[in-house]
């Protein structure tokens, strides 16, 4: 394992799709491989996706040693494995867990080609196979199918959002998985590569080629080229911090710092929205404990001395629907035009034109007619994606 010296702390070169995000912020990379800071936060996504990785792992390796099929598998079986791979800490989450894999058992195939499942994939600096510890460069792929020169990797998420496609093309630990798996079988060119979304049952693809990965290769060189360059371990806010475990112990998150009255410089608009970006992601996690107490206990609510209130606790908002024809009846009844009760809603009607498209392009020409383009700015802090500086329909 190659090892660096920066600013006197030496660190070692672990190179992962988790390295490389927390590599995005000097301070965070600075905890997690050299202070070998504990966290205090204990990430209930991260515990149950373990969990239902293991007993996954399990129901492969008996299916490949027994010669059975998945389906073979019955609810008790399923049930006994997720019970044994579940720590305590997921308890709250063991019945979901167990839903997982029964969609999973249910649906998925073990292909003929698999060479590897929770496969602990290591390399050296010089691309050589080496053991755990000593690897540079490392990773652990959940399924992997090699049929001559294509490959297949599929990764089991656990998350609830589903990516777009051009979240997928992007895809930075999708892209490390097809890398890492092509220094050990070099023949291969042209990788698919899933998520498998344990919550619902279903994957999405991807695909990268032999040139894709070779773009990947330089640029992550460029990244462990920036990180030998650090020259401070300050924090550096931003997308990252979604998935930084030392907000707590983040400058921009404790520091108590007075309000300017007006931003009148580039570096103090640049620190404001550090400190901003920071205290999100530590009121977020603030409001998934409170929610956790008021799951179990009574709504928390504030005073003031002047008799105000507020109140963090679960409040009902009713919604209502109404039935069309009595609508219609009530309103051609009073004189009132529908027009003053109906909304057309711009989502509705993109599904209903993209059919028209294909169904009956006279009627898509004359509904293209009732388009008035209209858009407005709004700020807000958001992650920027590709076509961001293009035009953007609502």
């Amino acid at each position: 394992m190659e090892k660096l010296v920066i600013l006197g702390d030496e660190l070692p070169l672990k190179i992962s799709p988790n390295f490389l995000k927390q590599a995005a912020c000097p301070r965070n990379l600075k905890l997690m491989y050299i202070n070998k800071e504990v966290n205090r936060y204990v990430r209930a996504n991260t515990v149950r996706g373990a969990a239902a990785h293991e007993a996954i792992a399990e129901v492969t390796r008996l299916a490949l040693t027994t010669n059975r099929k998945l389906v073979d598998f019955s609810n008790d079986e399923i049930r006994d494995i997720v019970a044994k791979n579940t720590p305590s800490l997921a308890y709250a989450e063991i019945g979901n867990i167990y839903k997982w894999v029964l969609l999973w058992r249910d649906r998925f195939f073990i292909t003929n080609h698999i060479v590897g499942h929770e496969e602990k994939m290591a390399i050296d600096e010089k691309f050589q196979e080496c053991s755990w510890d000593k690897a540079t460069y490392r990773g652990i792929v959940d399924y992997i199918d090699i049929d001559e020169d294509e490959g297949l990797i599929i990764d089991y998420k656990s998350q609830a959002n589903i990516l777009s496609e051009s979240d997928l093309t992007n895809h930075e630990q999708l892209s490390f998985y097809c890398w890492l798996v092509n220094k050990f079988y070099p023949h291969v060119n042209h990788f698919r590569a899933r998520i498998w979304y344990l919550q619902y049952g279903f994957y999405a693809e991807t695909e990268r080629t032999s040139a894709d990965l070779a773009v990947f290769e330089q640029q992550m060189f460029l990244r462990i080229q920036a990180i030998r360059k650090i020259e401070n371990w300050d924090p550096v806010p931003g997308e990252h911090c979604n998935f930084c475990d030392y907000i707590h112990l983040c400058p921009y998150a404790t520091e108590e710092e007075i309000l300017p009255t007006k931003v009148l410089s580039d570096t103090q608009a640049l620190r404001l929205a550090r400190g901003v970006r920071v205290k999100e992601e530590w009121v977020s996690k603030a409001k998934k404990q409170l929610k956790a107490f008021v799951d179990g206990n009574n709504d928390v609510e504030l005073l003031g001395t002047n008799g105000s209130r507020y109140v963090f606790g679960y409040r009902m908002a009713p919604s209502y629907k109404y039935d069309f024809s009595i609508v219609k009846e009530v309103l051609v009844s009073a004189g009132i035009p529908l027009s003053d009760a109906l909304r057309v809603d711009a989502r509705d009607m993109k599904r209903i034109e993209k059919g028209l498209i294909r169904n009956n392009p006279l009627l898509a020409d004359r509904l293209e007619e009732a388009k008035t383009r209209t858009g407005k700015t709004m700020f807000k802090g958001y992650i920027p994606k590709p076509g961001d500086d293009q035009e953007e329909e609502e």
